[in-house]
This record gives C-alpha cells, sequence and structure tokens, in this order.
C-alpha cells in the first residue's frame, strides 16, 4: 500500500503489488523529499503550555517520502522544542511549549528541505490599563496587561490587535493601543491575543471645550444662536446640536459658523449644549447655555388664535444665501409646543377641543399663486413621552372658514420627521392661516419649524 498525506491525513491506496514499505506507490518508489506538511502551518500557543506539531516528508505529487523531519527552534524564540511520539498520520511530532511573549519560529527539515513556520505565543489572562476618558478629538494611550498560568506578569509583547466597539465613537491605531476619541459616547476598547484570550475596557469620550464663540441671545426657545469656530475643522452637514438631551435645528451652516434654533429643552438655567459631529473627524464641542423658562413657547396658545396669529412672512427668518450646499434654507419659522393640552379627545380647534394649536397668517397676492410645499418638521423633548406622525396635523386655511371645513392644503400624515403638503393654489388678495394642531399630554415639550415655498404671498 502506498500513503500519501492530504490535508494533513495519510490516505491508504490499494496497489496492484501490496506492500508493507511506504516508500512504494502505485508499483514504483516515491520520488525524493520535495516539500514537508505540517498538521499547523500557524502554530498559537499560551506561555507556559505546549501544542504539538507533526510534520511528513511529501514528494512532489504529494506522496509520503521515507525521510523523516526533524524540529528545531530559531535562534533566539519564545518556545522550547520536546520530542512527541508520531501518531501514524505523520512520521515525526515535536512538543512546541512557549516560555514568554514574542513571536518566533521552529525548522522543520527532511531530506535536504527546510521549512520555516511561525509562532505566536500569548498570555493566559490579559487585561488593558489606559484613561477612563478622552476628550474628543484628543488621544488616550491604552496598555496590554498580560499574565502567565500561575498569574505572574508576562514581559514582551506579541502580535496584539486593538479594535474598539462602537465606531462611530472611537478609532484605534492597530497594533499600538491608542485611541483617538471622537463623538461622545461610551464604547470599548478591545485587544486579543493571538491565542485568542481578550480583554475589554470601557471608555468614556467627552465634549471639549467650545473653541469659537457665540452670538448673544436672550436664551429663549427658538431663536437662532450662531457659533463661530476657532480653528480645526468647520461645521459640517452632519452637524448636531443638543441643549441637555433636546436636539436643535440646524439653521444654516457656513464654513465657519453654525446658525442654531435654540430648543426648549424644559429646563430653565445653565445646561450643557453639546456640537456633535464636528468636520470630517466628527469632533465635539460643549459649553454651557443659560435658557430663561422652564417650558417657553415661542408662541403662547392664548395669543395664536386666528384672530391673533402672528405673521409668517415677519417672523420667518432672513433668507439665507451661499453656505453649504444641502444646508437648510431660509423661510423657516421656528416655534414650540409645551405645557398645554389635555390630551385624550381634546384636540384644538379642529374638534371643539381647547386651543392648542400655532397658527401663522400670511396674504395673497393680487394674482393668487401657488404654495409649491409646506414643510413642519419637530423634535422632542421633556416629559410626557414621545411623539408619532399620526399626532400631527398641518392645514392651510382661508381666514374667514373659522370650521375648517374647506382648507385648500390639508396633511393628516407624514413620517415620523416631518409633514408636509404640495401645490397649494391661492386666490387672489385674500387672508389665509397655516395651523398646525398637535394630540399631545400636558408638560410635554415639542419644538417645531414651518417652511412655506412657493410665489404669490407675502
Amino acid at each position: 500500500m502506498k500513503r500519501i498525506l492530504v490535508g494533513g491525513c495519510v490516505a491508504l491506496l490499494v496497489t496492484a503489488a501490496c506492500s508493507d514499505d511506504p516508500s512504494l506507490y502505485l508499483g514504483g518508489p516515491a520520488g525524493p523529499t520535495a516539500r514537508i506538511q505540517l498538521s499547523s502551518a500557524d502554530v498559537k500557543v499560551t506561555v507556559g503550555d505546549s501544542v504539538r506539531v507533526g510534520g511528513a516528508a511529501l514528494d512532489a505529487v504529494g506522496n509520503v517520502t521515507g525521510d523523516v523531519p526533524s524540529f528545531t527552534s530559531c535562534t533566539g524564540t519564545p518556545v522550547t522544542l520536546a520530542s512527541a511520539t508520531a501518531d501514524g498520520l505523520f512520521t515525526a511530532a515535536t512538543w512546541v511549549r512557549a516560555t514568554e511573549l514574542g513571536v518566533g519560529c521552529v525548522v522543520a527539515s527532511a531530506g535536504g528541505v527546510v521549512d520555516t513556520f511561525p509562532v505566536q505565543t500569548g498570555p493566559a489572562g490579559l487585561a488593558i490599563v489606559g484613561p477612563d476618558t478622552i476628550v474628543s478629538g484628543l488621544s488616550g494611550t491604552f496598555t496590554a496587561v498580560a499574565t502567565a498560568l500561575n498569574g505572574s506578569a508576562l514581559t514582551g509583547t506579541t502580535n496584539y490587535a486593538w479594535t474598539s466597539s462602537g465606531n462611530a465613537f472611537l478609532v484605534t491605531e492597530l497594533a499600538e493601543g491608542a485611541a483617538t476619541a471622537r463623538s461622545p459616547g461610551a464604547p470599548s476598547i478591545l485587544l486579543r491575543a493571538p491565542n485568542g484570550v481578550s480583554a475589554r475596557r470601557p471608555v468614556t469620550i467627552v465634549p471639549d471645550v467650545l473653541l469659537g464663540t457665540i452670538s448673544q441671545t436672550s436664551g429663549s426657545a427658538g431663536e437662532v444662536v450662531s457659533f463661530a469656530r476657532t480653528g480645526g475643522d468647520a461645521y459640517d452637514l452632519n452637524t448636531q446640536v443638543r441643549l441637555g438631551t433636546v436636539l436643535g435645528f440646524i439653521d444654516r451652516i457656513t464654513a465657519d459658523s453654525i446658525y442654531v434654533a435654540m430648543p426648549a429643552s424644559g429646563v430653565a438655567g445653565a445646561q450643557n449644549l453639546t456640537i456633535e459631529n464636528v468636520g470630517p473627524n466628527e469632533l465635539a464641542q460643549r459649553l454651557q447655555y443659560t435658557t430663561n423658562s422652564a417650558f417657553g413657547d415661542t408662541y403662547e396658545p392664548g395669543s395664536s388664535a386666528p384672530a391673533t396669529a402672528p405673521s409668517y412672512m415677519a417672523n420667518r427668518t432672513t433668507p439665507h444665501f451661499g453656505g453649504i450646499t444641502g444646508a437648510p434654507g431660509g423661510n423657516w419659522i421656528y416655534f414650540t409646543h409645551s405645557g398645554f393640552g389635555t390630551g385624550s379627545a381634546s384636540r384644538g380647534i379642529l374638534n371643539g377641543g381647547t386651543k392648542q394649536d400655532h397658527y401663522f397668517a400670511f396674504t395673497s397676492g393680487p394674482s393668487g399663486g401657488t404654495i409649491t410645499e409646506a414643510r413642519l418638521e419637530w423634535t422632542n423633548g421633556g416629559s410626557g413621552g414621545g411623539l408619532s406622525a399620526a399626532d400631527h396635523d398641518l392645514l392651510i386655511c382661508r381666514a374667514d372658514d373659522v370650521t375648517f371645513s374647506d382648507c385648500p392644503g390639508e396633511g393628516f400624515s407624514g413620517n415620523s420627521a416631518n409633514e408636509v403638503i404640495t401645490n397649494v393654489a391661492l386666490e387672489p388678495d385674500t387672508d389665509y392661516f397655516v395651523v398646525m394642531t398637535a394630540w399631545l399630554s400636558r408638560n410635554n415639550i415639542h419644538n417645531f419649524r414651518l417652511r412655506l415655498t412657493g410665489t404669490g404671498f407675502n
């Protein structure tokens, strides 16, 4: 019979003239040794432990030859060798024992052929030492602390793999243990040794101090406040601004400034205002911002009934030009609902409930016109839970339609971020109201913005 080593196994092939000589195959002898087949070509072993590696000498077509491999460790390698009994699948074997951390090699020789295979050692225990907190935009260095089977500390290093959880929060440099912080969050530094032993260390990313200036503001919700950067990366279209935990609206972005409509947060006094995702490195900055009141409706329900509705044109922001392509355009009007309504069946003027609506007035021109889009967007905050798209209605109605029964533009559905009405025809010289009503529990705080786009209104 002839033996062929395939994938680390010996196959037995019956020949016409059976023979117990492993050098004979298909009626003839095996060829000269061309290579050495190992049971493992990439050995990983824990310090203080051993793994068994077998070998066989093969000819050019994979037949086992009569040469028996011998094993020696490379000079300076962190392993020692001890003889092991061959198991029939391989004609020779050795025990590879790790004595310290490092990367070394073992040489297998047979019939004038030499093959070197790597050996990577790893610890029995592993921990990570480093900072608990890193400031956004800065870096922290983490060090591997390795221990042997008996718990003693190990010196040296090996091929560690450094990664992190939550790649949106952290960037790590492989094999160096250096982590550069980005957006606020609580990722973990992850470390894995070649032998599979791993460790995890949580770290908190905190914003840096605002590097720039802030415009003066009274602290009321809905006001547009600008933040100018000083050095560093420009604000980009991913930028978000939060007052406490409440997300604000980005009014516009320029090369060195960002304009934010301050949200109502339900808390009066100093709060953390955080600017996240600043520039391509997704940095974060924070400052103290003082709000005037706990709720701070931009327009109180009692003064925003149709007869006294504020002018949309008078309250919209100044049209914006330039800036980054794709940034929100002008004509936005910002306002806040808070501390109103009774929930349940009380849903504002549209079904006879208490006034929990907002109204904004405008007048069409002498030739009429078209509102190509009326867009309402919102963010949530404060107590009382969240909103769904069905919680909002948006209508464009004639001012003399006091029953709201025949409005040329009606929106009663949408997604979780906006309510949109398109292509509303306007009659000439006619007063209109944009009506926004919401089904909310008392003391909820929700921040809105409304934008009209079209022609023939002023």
